[in-house]
């Protein structure tokens, strides 16, 4: 085609000047791509002539030197979103981590977009993909015969697999009750809550599991800028550098809802504050709460903790306190809570991000069928706050279509829990049309089947201890569904099938998940059953052996109680009573205004820091925080019985060998 002979001249002409950028080169050749779309001609067809000859223009502009970084112009760049739903969805997301590794697809990812238990596993995942880019050079990913090694990348997922587990059967949600402490710095410190401990135990018992020299202190956000080896101290930016790297350097987006405005808030490794580009002007009239570098940030935010941000991103309503950054903005107290209630895929953030192909992993906590609803206001109250949550996501995942559809995306992969599940239509009653139940046996993937996918996408979104058995299958599930999806990367040059197969350890769960005649098949779904259950989960698998070891606990505990009375602790007691009648003060009533007194000035103090009124804020909050912080202070040793004795047995049951 005579088309490109002025083209071809014009190229070799820009070849010959000298020193020009890399970022103008990779501008031009985007720019000649798509040139060449306009024309009808897809540059990745080789066996189209006229996309050859196009394609060895394209290379001859580039030069040897960039030529690698064809194919990623041509494809985009790729993100990644991590959807909310507590250590569920981190475990899922394990799964679909390790598949994309398998795929060679997890190289390409340049945005990772994460939103609650989505930024648990990102953050973990992120560090360890740090420690390994900051140790070897770009080359260290070929092998002898110069292929993609895809080896490294799933290494980095088995070492997440580990170290990710063995921190979630800690029982973090459980852990923010076992420390006094947490109840009196909840009461003194103004800003401080149990969702900022949340915080400090992500960072304590999951992210310095990574063994990368920093482990010994919190990790901060402003810290965790990837320095790839063979690079320039902050030389590198990945926008405008990753287009000639093997291994790309991805930004970490982790996704929070500020409640101040309603707007999503992001934070990344060198800036906070909330997205200019999800809001419209036109349609939303609030504020918008511009995004600082860390460096611009008053004193006190420079150094924000990794965990502090991780556990703003999770923090569920209701069940948490939200993260509060006063003093961050003018006349502002800003607080922040769970992503999910803005975006809970993170879908927004990589299209902010302008990546054009796009994968979602999405095991958030969808909506079921309830056949019978309570008529109460609380139950419908709930069943419609679940019903927006819906709604929301099916806009999301619907929105993606549209752009790919439209050709602004240029590939998209979306997996989810319920994927396969059938969708019953209801006959009315009297309906006299016959039509065949969809059957809720058989399968809903090609190893999974639907009566074991159905509860487990029912299990728990939450924060407690999960055992091996449904940490297994959801990382199982993740992986069969991207599997299932494979051809949608390999039809876009993205990733290919690998040669061998890997030894993931979960995937000794994929027999009973397949197999009914399997002998573990049943007591699978039974725990899988039980495991959509926030409390009393060792108490229905095992209750006989749990009534056993409750009769031990309160045994131990009487009998340490008596021994300790009859050492004596009865007339100290009475000692200190007998002193204050003396004085001739009423005991009780000394000690029932001294508490009372604390109390009050507890209420002001933190009244004070929050810019309320004494009487405000005491109907606001003293039932939800203070209240439930002196109930740590007396119940903190039963948290612990729950953790040594309760929740190991729980685990014990649920021990894949």
């Amino acid at each position: 085609d005579e088309r490109f002979a002025p083209l071809e001249r014009w190229i070799d002409e820009a070849r010959g000047l000298a020193g020009t950028p890399d970022w103008e080169v990779r501008s031009t050749a985007t720019q000649l791509v798509e040139l060449t779309r306009v024309l009808g001609v897809d540059v990745r067809q080789p066996k189209d002539p006229l996309a050859r000859r196009a394609r060895q223009a394209l290379e001859r502009f580039l030069g040897p030197e960039r030529v690698g970084g064809l194919d990623v112009i041509l494809r985009g760049k790729v993100g990644l979103a991590l959807s909310g739903g507590g250590f569920r969805a981190s475990l899922y997301h394990i799964g679909v981590l390790a598949k994309l590794a398998e795929l060679d697809v997890l190289r390409h990812v340049e945005v990772l977009s994460c939103v609650s238990g989505g930024s648990i596993i990102g953050a973990h995942y992120y560090l360890e993909l740090r420690r390994w880019l900051q140790e070897h050079e770009d080359s260290e990913i070929l092998d002898a015969n110069r292929q993609i090694d895809r080896e490294h990348y799933v290494k980095i997922v088995e070492r997440v697999q580990r170290s990710f587990l063995a921190g979630v059967q800690e029982n973090l949600r459980m852990r923010v009750a076992t420390n006094p402490k947490t109840a009196l710095e909840t009461m003194l410190r103004p800003t401080y809550s149990r969702t900022e401990r949340l915080g400090e135990l992500y960072d304590r018992h999951l992210f310095r599991r990574v063994d990368d020299g920093e482990s010994h202190r919190p990790r901060m956000l402003d810290e965790l800028l990837i320095e790839p080896k063979g690079t320039e101290p902050m030389a590198f930016v990945p926008p405008r550098d990753n287009w000639l790297r093997r291994t790309p350097i991805p930004v970490l987006v982790l996704n929070a809802t500020t409640l101040n405005t309603g707007h999503n808030w992001q934070f990344t490794a060198t800036w906070m504050g909330e997205s200019r580009w999800s809001i419209d002007d036109d349609i939303d009239g609030n504020a918008r709460l511009r995004r600082p570098y860390y460096w611009q940030a008053p004193e006190e935010y420079r150094k924000l903790p990794l965990g502090r941000a991780v556990a703003a991103s999770s923090c569920v309503p209701g069940l948490f306190e939200p993260v509060m950054l006063p003093r961050l903005y003018p006349g502002y107290a800003v607080r922040l809570v769970d992503g999910g209630v803005h975006d809970n895929q993170g879908v927004a953030s990589l299209l902010e991000q302008d990546c054009s192909w796009v994968i979602v992993s999405d095991a958030s906590g969808q909506m079921t069928t309830e056949p019978l609803i309570d008529g109460g206001s609380m139950q419908s109250f709930g069943r419609t706050s679940n019903i927006q949550m819906a709604r929301i996501r099916e806009e999301q995942l619907k929105g993606v279509e549209t752009l790919l559809d439209g050709r602004r995306l240029r590939g998209s992969v979306t997996v989810h829990l319920r994927e396969g599940l059938a969708v019953e239509p209801v006959p009315w009653e009297g309906c006299e049309e016959k039509r065949e139940p969809a059957s809720a046996h058989g399968f809903a993937l090609e190893d999974v089947r639907k009566d074991v996918l159905e509860p487990l996408a029912g299990i728990r979104t939450d924060l407690d201890s999960f055992t091996d058995t449904e940490a297994y299958a959801l990382m199982a599930a993740g992986y069969k569904m991207i599997e299932a999806k494979q051809d949608g990367f390999a039809k876009d040059g993205l990733g290919s099938p690998a040669d061998t197969s890997f030894g993931w350890k979960f995937l000794d769960l994929v027999p009973p998940m397949k197999d009914k005649k399997n002998p573990d098949h049943a007591d699978l779904k039974r725990q899988l059953r039980v495991g959509g259950s926030l409390a009393g989960k060792i108490w229905r698998l095992e209750p006989l052996r749990s009534l056993l070891l409750l009769v031990l606990v309160l045994g131990v505990l009487g009998a340490s109680g008596w021994a300790v009375w009859t050492l004596g602790l009865d007339r100290l007691v009475a000692a200190a009573w007998a002193g204050l009648e003396s004085f001739g003060w009423q005991p009780g009533r000394v000690l029932g205004l001294a508490f009372l007194a604390v109390l009050l000035g507890l209420f002001a103090a933190k009244a004070i820091s929050n810019r309320a009124t004494l009487g405000t804020w005491f109907v606001r909050h003293a039932f939800s925080s203070l209240l439930f912080s002196l109930l740590l202070l007396v119940l903190w040793p039963v948290a612990w019985i729950q953790l040594l004795v309760f929740d190991r047995s729980f685990l014990a049951r649920g021990r894949v060998p």
